[in-house]
C-alpha cells in the first residue's frame, strides 16, 4: 500500500490545503464582494493545485495510477468536486465569472401599500438598514433578502459543456449551495483525499 505516491507530493500538498483554509477563511471574513472574489480565486487554485500535485506525485507507479484515476473517475461522478474543478479551470483559463453578486432583496408592506422610509443605509455589501412605515406612522414588515455571493454556471470553452452550482455531494443533497457551504464540503473532500494519498506515500 505504500510507496505509490511520492512523499515530495504529500508535502507540497499540505501546504496548498493551508492555503486553501486561509483562503477560506478570507472568504468568511471578506468585507466586501470584491475581497471575496479574491479569496475564492486563492482557494480555487490552492484546490486545484492539490489535483495536480498528487495526480504527478501518483505517476511513478502502476499502482499510484491505478489510484488516482479511480479517484478522478469517482470524482468527475460527483457534482459538487466537478463543479469545483471546471470552476478552477474557469477561473484559470476563462473569462467569465464563476461567482456573481446578488443584490441585496427588499420587501416592504404588503401589495399596494405606501412606504415611509428613515435612516435607510447601506452597508459595505449592500444590506440595508432604516425604519419603514406607511404614511400614518405604522410599522411595516420588513423582509430582507441580503446581498451575497453566488456560483455562477461554469462553461467549458473547449468543450462547450456547462457545468451548473452543485446540488447534491456525496449523494446528499446540498440545501445551500452558498459559496461557503460549498467550499467548505469541498476543503473536507481535500484533506481526505490528501490523507488517502499519504497513506500510500
Amino acid at each position: 500500500m505504500s510507496g505509490h505516491i511520492k512523499k515530495a507530493a504529500i508535502a507540497k500538498c499540505r501546504d496548498r490545503l493551508t492555503r486553501a483554509r486561509a483562503a477560506l477563511y478570507n472568504c468568511r471574513n471578506a468585507p466586501d464582494y470584491h475581497s471575496f472574489c479574491r479569496a475564492w480565486t486563492d482557494f480555487l487554485m490552492a484546490g486545484g493545485a492539490i489535483i495536480n500535485i498528487i495526480e504527478t506525485g501518483a505517476r511513478s507507479t502502476p499502482q499510484g495510477r491505478q489510484w488516482y484515476g479511480g479517484e478522478r473517475t469517482k470524482a468527475r461522478a460527483d457534482p459538487l468536486l466537478r463543479y469545483m474543478y471546471q470552476a478552477r479551470n474557469g477561473e484559470e483559463h476563462g473569462l467569465e465569472p464563476v461567482v456573481h453578486h446578488r443584490p441585496t432583496g427588499l420587501l416592504v408592506g404588503g401589495p399596494g401599500e405606501s412606504v415611509v422610509t428613515s435612516n435607510l443605509k447601506f452597508d459595505s455589501m449592500g444590506n440595508p438598514s432604516g425604519t419603514f412605515y406607511n404614511p400614518e406612522g405604522k410599522p411595516l414588515s420588513v423582509k430582507i433578502a441580503p446581498a451575497r455571493p453566488v456560483l455562477a454556471p461554469v462553461r467549458d470553452e473547449r468543450h462547450g459543456d456547462v457545468f451548473d452550482p452543485p446540488k447534491e455531494h456525496l449523494g446528499k443533497p446540498i440545501s445551500d449551495p452558498h459559496p461557503l457551504t460549498v467550499g467548505t464540503l469541498y476543503l473536507d473532500y481535500l484533506e481526505g483525499f490528501v490523507a488517502e494519498a499519504e497513506a500510500r506515500s
